[in-house]
């Protein structure tokens, strides 16, 4: 997935990236979905840590958002699996 990354990829989610992480979920998961074998998805909210090291709450909160919105999509996603997880 990396040549499809947006040139605000290391924006900060309160800075204008907000859901681009929920956003490159989705098309992983619809990329991936396709392949008959299954997959393995990582998704990681790295940006919780830069913040954290700032001792910044406004930065960790708006990038644990914007990764709950991505775990959503991966858990409405798997909901709807009819084969074990």
């Amino acid at each position: 997935m990396l040549p499809f990354w947006p040139e605000n990829i290391c924006q900060k989610a309160a800075d204008g990236r907000q859901g681009l992480l929920s956003e490159m979920t989705g098309k992983a998961i619809e990329t991936l979905s396709k392949n008959k074998n299954g997959f393995v998805l990582v998704v990681e909210g790295s940006m919780i840590d830069w913040g954290a090291h700032e001792n910044n709450l406004e930065y960790v909160t708006a990038e644990m958002i914007d990764l709950d919105q991505a775990v959503e999509l991966l858990l409405d996603f798997a909901s709807e699996m009819t084969i074990p997880l």
